[in-house]
């Protein structure tokens, strides 16, 4: 045990004697007391330890439930958390203590239970709407998005595993801030304890000081522990975040005081020996109030540039990332904020690839799958790009942090399952690495066709009101464009919250009357946005001389006979071609019209459902508009759908814009099962008039099945297979499996077994 170590440990001996004594004297006043104690000290575990005898003790106030919630949130257990928040709410409604809903959101989203995170974002949305423009209620709207986006993409197929890293580099408490300074050394950052080796864990680890160790690596072995910070006369503080300059001569990293306030400092290791390190006064802030933490030092254009993050004054939010350049004198220029990149939450640990020039850093605020995800920007100065999220290979439903990458070689920092833990096990962050195969690969993303990225947006939905657009008519077209119904819709927004919460009152109101706003923000206006967005990856694709064909499916909802129906949601498509004929004055029509420069084409496949595949329980009496026209789930079933987009070298001379033609994808049977092979080939069948294209296989389990499938397109009439090889993980239970394809309909389900 090392001094510090045992110097936080004595400490305990004296403020906690019943350490020592057995616990038999203790009183449900005298646990509290003693968890707020550590809760105040921010030992999250050793809090809740005492919260917990103190519910032994007794089990009913409701502001124990929540403190309880609270520590099991300071170190990310986040199931117990969330089972404390949810109790917490139900018993008082968010009444006197406004956060149950938000935080059981936020710990069942960093659990990768969407769908109660949804739930109870948007339960939690009334309790901060008297101030829409404040971060709680600007927060719960983004997170109710958010939690739909991560369902979406929650079963994504990986594009490799990331490795979890042995000890002695990886530890039983807080390993983090893992950088590959060269081919054979690895330095990171640790608050490690020994005694958390033992079974007997009594504390957190918040007591302990952080410090930097570098090992050797050879073979993908990590080997020859050693203390850097050690060599520095900072004693009590936290070291970590270690970053190089581009010359290779200073050491950059953060020195932080007991209450985590941070300032960057820099060292040069010279004559063999590290030097005193330096107060890198430019970018840190008088004001010890105030944080500068987590420095990345790169080269952009010649000159050194240092990146950190910073609470100062002149951010847009709580951590923001900031940058300053190293001028002709060698001192750092002022930090400027990232503007264009920064939100109102926290967004850190920033790494940029000089290669590529793109910004990797860790946020949560953006669209992600938990609490911390990682992010990349093409370009930090241009405020049109949207910084893009690295995607489940990358990201958990935990925190994922620190991302780097040394030529072939990436790191991150994550708290997800399979780290090495004795207090749950999301507690602590541990270190992952990955090499990549291609030693020449500049990047670590794939390279993303427009016709891939265009695929990421379907289904794209987008919705009308009831008999829109031109009612009481029997015609199969319209002049107005999609953007003109769109308009129209929104504006309608007032009446829908008027009509569907009408005679409701309290809180049943209020429930109404959110779902009309979630349906207007989730559904009308992002399938606007996803439109504005998805049109442009059109052009570029008919750029470059593809012929592209866009496969639309109308809905409607029940109200009218079938036959209107379906002239209805021909109508609805119609206005859709209408939008993209008219985008930018014209910029598509010559597509359509085969007289384009490049030789580019656009064909549009209908295919006008009507109300055949709509919700069965959707009300169809038009006396009964509450639940026929103005209810959400009526309201869902109101729309068209881009549901495939294909660029094949397809014969569709003999079709005309008006044909209903799809593909159709037949198996035959709905369960398999593994029996005593390893291995199935599902054969398939395209039984359709189009060529069938396979987007995606998605399963309800991680890391149990290997699939392939076909990627070129199989002909009508053809057949081919989709091979599914499991594991070791495969469960008991069996698996779901969802095909994604171009087909009518263009999801199909089957079940394997084992």
């Amino acid at each position: 045990m090392n001094y510090r170590s045992l110097k936080y440990y004595l400490a305990l001996l004296f403020i906690y004697p019943f350490f020592l004594f057995g616990q038999t004297q203790l009183t449900y006043k005298n646990a509290i007391r003693i968890a707020d104690d550590m809760f105040s000290k921010k030992d999250y575990y050793g809090a809740a330890l005492y919260y917990q005898k103190a519910m032994q003790l007794d089990s009913s106030d409701v502001q124990l439930w929540y403190k309880l919630a609270e520590s099991y949130r300071g170190y990310n257990d986040y199931p117990k958390a969330a089972f404390y928040y949810l109790k917490v709410y139900k018993k008082d409604k968010d009444l006197t203590i406004p956060f149950g809903a938000f935080y059981a959101a936020q710990m069942f989203k960093s659990s990768g239970n969407y769908k109660y995170a949804y739930k109870y974002y948007k339960r939690s949305k009334r309790v901060f709407r008297k101030d829409k423009k404040g971060y709680y209620y600007q927060k719960v709207l983004q997170e109710i998005k958010s939690a739909q986006w991560a369902k979406k993409h929650q079963n994504d197929k990986p594009l490799f595993e990331w490795k979890h890293i042995d000890e002695p580099v990886n530890s039983y408490s807080s390993d983090f801030a893992g950088i590959f300074i060269n081919d054979s050394v690895f330095v990171f950052s640790s608050l490690r304890d020994e005694k958390m080796k033992d079974d007997n864990v009594v504390t957190d680890t918040l007591g302990y000081l952080s410090a930097l160790y570098k090992v050797n690596f050879k073979d993908e072995q990590f080997k020859g522990l050693e203390e850097i910070s050690s060599k520095f006369d900072l004693d009590d503080y936290h070291i970590a975040n270690a970053s190089v300059s581009p010359d290779n001569k200073l050491l950059y990293f953060s020195v932080c005081n007991r209450k985590l306030k941070c300032r960057i400092y820099a060292a040069e290791f010279k004559n063999g020996k590290w030097q005193n390190p330096i107060d890198i006064k430019e970018v840190n802030t008088a004001n010890e109030e105030y944080t500068t933490t987590q420095p990345f030092s790169t080269l952009i254009n010649g000159r050194e540039v240092l990146f950190f993050v910073s609470d100062r004054k002149g951010g847009k939010g709580m951590l923001d990332i900031w940058k300053a350049e190293k001028d002709d004198f060698g001192k750092f220029t002022t930090p400027e904020n990232l503007q264009n990149i920064n939100t109102p939450d926290n967004d850190i640990t920033p790494f940029f690839n000089a290669q590529t020039g793109e910004l990797f850093f860790s946020s949560t605020w953006y669209f992600g799958f938990g609490g911390y995800d990682v992010f990349k920007t093409p370009d930090f100065t241009n405020d049109t790009i949207k910084p893009e999220n690295l995607g489940i290979t990358y990201n958990s439903p935990a925190n994922d942090l620190y991302f780097n990458q040394y030529k072939n070689k990436l790191a991150i920092t994550s708290n997800r399952k399979g780290g090495l833990t004795k207090k749950g096990e999301t507690c602590c962050n541990d270190l992952y690495y990955y090499l990549i195969p291609q030693l020449d690969t500049v990047t670590q993303q794939p390279v993303f066709t427009n016709l891939e990225e265009m695929n990421r947006y379907l289904p794209l939905s987008l919705y009308f009101h009831n008999d829109e657009p031109n009612p009481r008519t029997r015609d199969t077209t319209t002049t107005l464009t999609y953007e003109q119904t769109y308009l129209s819709y929104i504006s309608r927004k007032k009446e829908y919250l008027k009509e569907y919460a009408k005679g409701l009152k309290g809180e049943e109101k209020e429930d109404a009357e959110t779902e009309i706003e979630d349906f207007f923000d989730q559904y009308v206006a992002q399938g606007m946005k996803y439109l504005e967005e998805f049109t442009p990856l059109l052009l570029k694709e008919l750029e470059q001389g593809k012929h592209v064909t866009l496969t639309i499916k109308g809905y409607a909802s029940p109200l009218s006979k079938s036959d209107y129906n379906v002239n209805l949601t021909l109508r609805r498509i119609q206005s859709l071609i209408n939008y993209l004929q008219k985008w930018q004055n014209g910029k598509l029509l010559p597509y359509f019209l085969r007289a384009s420069k490049s030789g580019g084409k656009l064909d549009i496949v209908k295919v006008p459902y009507g109300e055949y595949n709509s919700d069965q329980t959707v009300s169809d009496k038009l006396e009964d508009k509450r639940n026929s026209i103005y209810s959400p789930k009526a309201a869902l079933q109101r729309k068209i759908e881009i549901i495939a987009v294909t660029s094949e070298d397809v014969d569709v001379s003999s079709f005309s814009n008006d044909t209903i033609i799809n593909a159709r994808l037949e198996i035959r049977q709905k369960q398999y099962s593994f029996g005593d092979n390893d291995k199935i080939k599902v054969k398939i069948k395209n039984t359709g008039n189009e060529p069938l294209q396979i987007f995606n296989v998605l399963l309800r389990c991680q890391n149990c099945v290997e699939v392939l499938w076909p990627e070129v397109a199989i002909k009508p009439g053809e057949t081919s297979e989709i091979v599914f090889q499991k594991n070791e993980n495969f469960p008991t239970g069996g698996v779901e499996v969802e095909i994604i394809s171009n087909a009518v309909p263009s999801r199909v389900n089957l079940h394997l077994n084992p």
